[in-house]
């Protein structure tokens, strides 16, 4: 693995509660949210979603996509009495922080954003990101929270800081009406071209990507 991530749970001396658990990645991805944890994510995302296509400049094919498809997935999961886990749940845990070593490995957050699609700006995401992030706010919603560490917290734009500024401060940014990306990318990047070897190391091509803006 290239990184851990160390969990604290609830403080005891009783026999199966821990001050603190080390966890492969590889692990921690095999622990399910909860039928009820993974509604409230969708649903929080379809209000997000919602809210957007309100704007005319963020009301895109893309955007409307991705409420269907998330409105189609939620009747699923609600429907299909299969879909809630058995086994212990993530919410079930009793976790009160989570520690993310080597936390630039979760940059692959799915970040929309109409005006801003070039490289480096991701749109998919994986679903890796989108688990840790689902469980952070599940940690949240409780009351606890998470520490990201990194060496190299930015690898491919600015675009980084967002989505770990998504992660950890998403209660800041939509007090300061920049939780969606477009919004952010409009306070504190631009649009910035120039040449870069092409993927054959034999030419240049011209490429836009996401820089900060002077001082910043």
């Amino acid at each position: 693995e290239n990184g851990r991530i160390a969990v604290e749970m609830f403080s005891s001396h009783e026999e199966g509660y821990y001050d603190a658990i080390l966890m492969a990645y590889s692990s921690f991805n095999l622990v399910p949210l909860s039928l009820t944890e993974a509604l409230r994510s969708i649903d929080d995302r379809i209000r997000k979603l919602d809210h957007a296509l309100k704007d005319p400049a963020r009301c895109t094919s893309a955007a409307k996509r991705e409420r269907t498809a998330l409105a189609k997935r939620r009747e699923k999961l609600a429907g299909d009495a299969k879909s809630a886990s058995t086994g212990i749940t993530f919410d079930q845990l009793g976790i009160t922080r989570l520690f993310v070593d080597e936390a630039q490995n979760f940059k692959n957050l799915a970040v929309g954003g109409a005006r801003f699609r070039m490289g480096g700006v991701s749109h998919r995401g994986s679903a890796t990101c989108t688990h840790m992030h689902d469980a952070i706010r599940c940690v949240q919603h409780a009351g606890g929270g998470a520490v990201f560490l990194s060496g190299t917290i930015m690898t491919n734009s600015i675009a980084d800081l967002f989505v770990m500024q998504t992660y950890l401060q998403q209660g800041t940014l939509s007090f300061l009406g920049l939780a969606s990306f477009d919004a952010w990318a409009n306070m504190f990047a631009r649009k910035v071209s120039g040449f870069e070897i092409d993927v054959d190391t034999s030419s240049y091509r011209r490429t836009t990507r996401l820089g900060g803006h002077a001082g910043t």
